[in-house]
């Protein structure tokens, strides 16, 4: 009870020695403060209320009951609002009630196979408001792993009220024997290269990361071992990453021709139909020139006849050698895209180069060279021997 206390006001002369008579009575004093020059307010523990107000009294201090604070005061707030005691039982068991219960469902990493997670979550009647106690994370998970052999992992947990499941994509075995028909076949170099990964799903590996393959190498061996000495014809089924490189090459031409008009024009009348045209006015001696045509309906949609107008500007041209960063540029850019073409949608880039040359007077040659990391795996029919 010793949290419980009661607080008064003392108010006299010799206060101090008071308060000294108290303590050496035995009464415990807590948050002593001297609020006046001859006024103190103290708080005493509830069980020591009685004492302590006999000791005040004979020795002629009257002393003041002060408002409750601390755990009094709550206690006191307490009972005149008791009716919020079983109000609060109440809440607290239905609290405890609610957190025995699954409230929400995360699925994290799922990506395109989602909706098959949810799927599997309805058909093992595993929804918002079902018991902790009635799902098996462990057999959860392995569900998930058995029912989607494409992801690598799957886990499940529990925290507060939510349900969380989190996967991990896995990337399926290439079917590289899907076109001879699943016979033993051999998995080998498509170019040349440098190998940076291998994955075997079925075979043996016939290379090693960091080698230098060429074209038509081995890469993984269509044959697994079933004995000491035993050998079995499989077919190959994995995926070889390596380094490579790709060459392309864009020439434009440096010099282009300009067209700038003299001043010149004249226009020719022309009336057609799907059969012939007739005009009365000749072409204009134009050595070059540029021409618009205008076309105006006469016959409507019903008559094919219309009326020509084609207007002739005279122009003079002149040869004109293009600023070099330009011609870079331009050429550079089709090189590239030369490049693009020849990868696939899942080659890397790991680096590429423009290398520039020039033929005078005539072109700007673009060569590009880029390193890519892309699968150089081919699957072939095995040789008999």
């Amino acid at each position: 009870m010793k949290y419980i206390r009661k607080r008064y006001e003392i108010q006299g002369l010799g206060i101090e020695r008071l308060l000294d008579g108290l303590q050496n009575a035995g009464i415990t004093l807590y948050d002593v403060r001297r609020v006046r020059a001859h006024c103190v307010h103290f708080s005493i523990p509830f069980e020591q209320c009685e004492q302590a107000e006999s000791f005040l009294s004979s020795h002629g201090f009257s002393c003041k009951e002060l408002p409750e604070t601390g755990w009094a005061r709550r206690l006191g707030q307490i009972r005149k609002r008791w009716f919020l005691l079983p109000l609060a039982g109440m809440a607290a068991a239905a609290l405890v009630f609610a957190l025995q219960f699954i409230w929400q469902i995360e699925v994290s990493g799922a990506g395109v196979y989602r909706g098959e997670v949810l799927q599997f979550l309805k058909e093992e009647n595993i929804h918002p408001g079902i018991q902790k106690r009635e799902i098996d994370l462990r057999s959860l998970s392995d569900g998930l792993l058995y029912r989607l052999p494409q992801i690598a992992w799957a886990t499940a947990e529990i925290r507060g009220i939510t349900l969380q499941i989190r996967i991990v994509s896995g990337i399926p075995a290439p079917d590289l024997s899907a076109n001879i028909g699943g016979q033993p076949c051999d998995i080998v170099a498509a170019c040349d290269g440098i190998v940076e990964r291998i994955d075997v799903y079925a075979g043996t590996a016939e290379v090693k990361p960091g080698e230098t393959v060429k074209k038509g190498q081995v890469l993984i061996k269509g044959q697994e071992k079933t004995g000491a000495e035993a050998w079995r014809g499989v077919p190959a089924r994995g995926r070889v990453l390596a380094h490579t490189w790709l060459h392309a090459q864009a020439a434009v031409s440096s010099a282009e021709t300009r067209s700038t008009p003299t001043g010149r024009i004249s226009a020719k009348n022309t009336l057609c139909t799907p059969w012939f045209s007739y005009s009365d006015q000749p072409d204009p001696e134009y050595l070059t020139c540029d021409a618009e045509v205008r076309a105006m309906p006469i016959g409507g949609a019903w008559v094919p006849l219309w009326l020509e107008r084609k207007t002739y500007t005279e122009v003079a041209l002149e040869r004109y050698i293009r600023p070099t960063a330009d011609l870079q540029e331009e050429s550079g850019l089709a090189a590239l895209q030369k490049i693009y073409s020849l990868c696939g949608n899942k080659d890397e880039i790991i680096d590429k180069n423009i290398i520039f040359s020039m033929i005078e007077g005539e072109a700007v040659i673009a060569d590009a060279y880029a390193e890519l990391l892309t699968d150089i795996g081919r699957a072939v029919p095995q040789t008999l021997k």
